[in-house]
C-alpha cells in the first residue's frame, strides 16, 4: 500500500493503512472491493485517520459505526461533504450532487429531487422498475449463462431508472453504457422529454 503523511494535526495513534481500493481482499475488481474493505475497517478502531484511502491521496477520516456516521452527516458546521470524491474516480473535479454538497445548496438540490423519490412516486414506479428488471435480466439470459454483473445488469438497469426518472425515454437495446453516452442520448432526447 502507498503510504501518504496524514496531516500534523492528526495524532500518530488515529491513523492506520486502510484503503476501499488497495486493502488486503480489495483487489478483486478493478476499483476494489468495497465490502471487503469495509469489513477490514470493523476489525479496527471505529474512527481513524486513513492518508491513502481516496484515490488522490489526500485521505480521508473513516467512520466505522452508523450512529457515529450519523452523528457526523448531521453536523454540517462542523462537517463538510464537499470532496468531490465520487467525480475524482472519473478524472474530473465536480461535486456529485446533492451528495457531496452542504447546506444550503445542497437543500436547494435536494428539494428538486424529493418529489422524483418520494415513497408515492417510487411507489407508482414499481411495476415499470419490475418489468426493467425482467426485460435486463432476458437479455442477460438469452445471451448467455453467465455475467458481469456490473457492466451487464447493473450500470445498465440503474441508468435506465435515472433516464425514465427524468422523463428522457429508454431505448431498448441502447441503454448507455458511460457516462459519455448517457450525456448524448439525453442531448437527442431533450426535445421529447420537454413535449
Amino acid at each position: 500500500m502507498a503510504s501518504y503523511r496524514a496531516p500534523e494535526h492528526v495524532p500518530p495513534e488515529m491513523v492506520k493503512d486502510s484503503s476501499l481500493f488497495t486493502s488486503p481482499g480489495t483487489e478483486r475488481t478493478p476499483n476494489g472491493d468495497s465490502h471487503a474493505a469495509v469489513a477490514c475497517v470493523h476489525d479496527r478502531r471505529q474512527i481513524f485517520y486513513s492518508p491513502c484511502n481516496t484515490r488522490d491521496g489526500r485521505g480521508t477520516w473513516v467512520i466505522a459505526r452508523a450512529h457515529d456516521q450519523r452523528r457526523l452527516l448531521q453536523d454540517t458546521e462542523t462537517f463538510s461533504s464537499h470532496r468531490s470524491l465520487f467525480a475524482s474516480a472519473l478524472g474530473e473535479d465536480w461535486p456529485l450532487i446533492p451528495l457531496e454538497l452542504d447546506p444550503p445548496a445542497h437543500g436547494v438540490f435536494r428539494s428538486l429531487l424529493n418529489p422524483l423519490l418520494s415513497p408515492k412516486r417510487v411507489t407508482e414506479l414499481e411495476p415499470a422498475i419490475r418489468n426493467r428488471v425482467i426485460a435486463v435480466i432476458s437479455k442477460i439470459s438469452a445471451s448467455s449463462t453467465s455475467c458481469d454483473v456490473l457492466k451487464d445488469y447493473a450500470f445498465p438497469f440503474a441508468v435506465s431508472i435515472f433516464l425514465r426518472l427524468f422523463g428522457i425515454p429508454v431505448v431498448l437495446p441502447a441503454v448507455p453504457t458511460s457516462r459519455a453516452a448517457v450525456h448524448i442520448h439525453a442531448e437527442a432526447a431533450r426535445g421529447f422529454a420537454l413535449r
